[in-house]
Parts: C-alpha cells; sequence; structure tokens
C-alpha cells in the first residue's frame, strides 16, 4: 500500500470524525491549520478525542522529524563560549523561532469528561526524545 493511499484514508477518516463532533471546531486545525482552542464541553465526545489524540500524536511526530535540527542546535551551543553573552545571544536569535514556541512534555493528558481523574494518559518514552528534550532545557534556561 501505497504512503499517498494510506494518507488519504487517514484523511477521509479525520474529515469523518470532524464532521460526526457536535463542535466542529477540529475543521478549523484540519482545514486552515489553526491551532484548536481547549475542550470545554462538559461531556466529550468520542470522536473529538480522537481528533485530540491524533492532534497531540502528529505534534510529536512533528517534533521527532526534526531531530537533526535540534542536534545541529546543540552542537552550536556546545561549540560557543558561554562566558560570551554576544554569542549567547546570537544563539538564541538564531532558534527563537522554534525555541519560544516549543513546550513539549513526554506526557500527554487529553481528558475524556469534566470529571477531573477521567483522562486518557500517554508516557512517551524520554530516551526518544532526548534531543528535544535537552534544547528545549538549555533554550528556556539560557
Amino acid at each position: 500500500m501505497n504512503k499517498n493511499y494510506k494518507k488519504s484514508i487517514i484523511q477521509d477518516d479525520l474529515r469523518e470524525a470532524i464532521n460526526k463532533t457536535p463542535c466542529k471546531k477540529w475543521g478549523k486545525w484540519f482545514n486552515d491549520a489553526e491551532e484548536p482552542y481547549p475542550c470545554v464541553c462538559s461531556v466529550r465526545d468520542e470522536y473529538c478525542i480522537e481528533l485530540e489524540l491524533y492532534h497531540e500524536l502528529q505534534k510529536v511526530i512533528n517534533l521527532y522529524n526534526q531531530e537533526a535540527y535540534f542536534k545541529q542546535a546543540l552542537e552550536e551551543f556546545e561549540l560557543i563560549d558561554k562566558q560570551s553573552s554576544t554569542a549567547l545571544l546570537s544563539w538564541i536569535k538564531r532558534y527563537q523561532g522554534i525555541g519560544s514556541k516549543l513546550f513539549f512534555n513526554t506526557t500527554i493528558t487529553i481528558s475524556r469528561s469534566s470529571e477531573k481523574n477521567d483522562k486518557l494518559i500517554i508516557q512517551l518514552n524520554p530516551d526518544e526524545f532526548s534531543t528535544v528534550i535537552q534544547f528545549q532545557e538549555i533554550f528556556t534556561t539560557v
């Protein structure tokens, strides 16, 4: 089965799930790449939960696919003089676009209802994201 065919099936399934959700908020994410607002529904629809899970996992996959970029940034950081505020500022400016928007956590938590303890929790392996985690720690510290 080719990659485009699989992608088409996934997109069809996503469209179908979006059409079945009562709020249709996921349509803006799917069609226009807008970041969806957090859900405030008292009872979460199963399709909405699926879409949120897919959305969160897609963000993780995108970060994982940028590992080479984060590795390069870390290598550059290791080479700069840490006593030089100019060098540190230059590094920060270079990676500000992604660093200021990076809020990675190895735990994905999705509420299934308004009940406090009714959550779907997915724990990612931190070892698989060590480069992203290290970049995030350095960027926020520096």
